[in-house]
């Protein structure tokens, strides 16, 4: 039932945003390998899910490739800053120009200036603070500490998303971009409310309810601080 279910909103975020044309296909062949021996009992479910699949995404994979889609691409990509013939082979320079822009790009969404400090670029993708707050910084790192520790296949596939999510986004110009990187926005928010239920666990009810007190005051002044940005 659940990979039927997860066929077709897997399928319709084909039609959400442009990266999800990527993102998605890579995070369903993580979620293969790392479940594949639970899947091989599964093979007629995984096919019907397949073809379901393949059936709501494939008119956006056409258009994609073949229709508007394309075109915007093509205006945005890295590979649009040498204008060439598509069917012209690449160059050893430029094959090394378009790694190196990839890498730079890829690098940055994982940059302290982009996720804490000041963000996107853009005014209208955000308000020059980092698209999340610095005290998600030490519930990342936490996290990732207990993801890297426990190695669980759930944590296996958290941590394959965290490396993903950035490639389409890296594949265009004018990054850090936070609506091509919107990918990430649950992943962040999982990874830093594990922290903090791993955190609880590991303290006495009294302590809980102080330290539960303390994140609702935090969380209230944090709602303040960002209404003012908009007055």
């Amino acid at each position: 039932r659940y990979i039927f279910l997860g066929s077709i909103f897997f399928g319709l975020c084909f039609y959400t945003y442009a990266t999800a044309k990527l993102f998605i296909p890579l995070l369903l062949l993580g979620f293969l390998i790392i479940y594949r021996r639970r899947l091989l009992d599964k093979k007629k479910e995984i096919f019907i899910g397949l073809i379901l699949f393949l059936l709501i995404a494939a008119p956006m994979m056409y258009l994609s490739f073949f229709g508007e889609a394309q075109k915007r691409f093509n205006e945005v990509s890295i590979f649009s800053q040498y204008e060439k013939p598509i069917n012209e082979p690449l160059t050893i320079k430029e094959i090394a120009f378009y790694f190196k822009s990839f890498l730079n790009n890829y690098i940055q969404y994982f940059s302290l200036d982009y996720l804490f400090l000041k963000g996107d670029n853009e005014n209208r993708h955000g308000t020059g603070i980092g698209q999340l707050y610095l005290f998600y910084l030490p519930l990342l790192l936490i996290g990732l500490f207990l993801f890297l520790r426990k190695r669980t296949r759930e944590h296996k596939l958290l941590l394959w998303w965290l490396i993903i999510y950035p490639i389409a986004a890296s594949l265009t110009i004018n990054g850090p971009h936070a609506i091509r990187s919107i990918s990430a926005l649950p992943l962040f928010e999982i990874i830093s409310a594990y922290s903090i239920s791993n955190l609880l666990e590991s303290v006495k009810l009294r302590k809980k309810v102080h330290i539960i007190t303390a994140f609702l005051i935090l969380v209230f002044l944090l709602a303040i601080y960002s209404i003012s940005f908009y007055m």
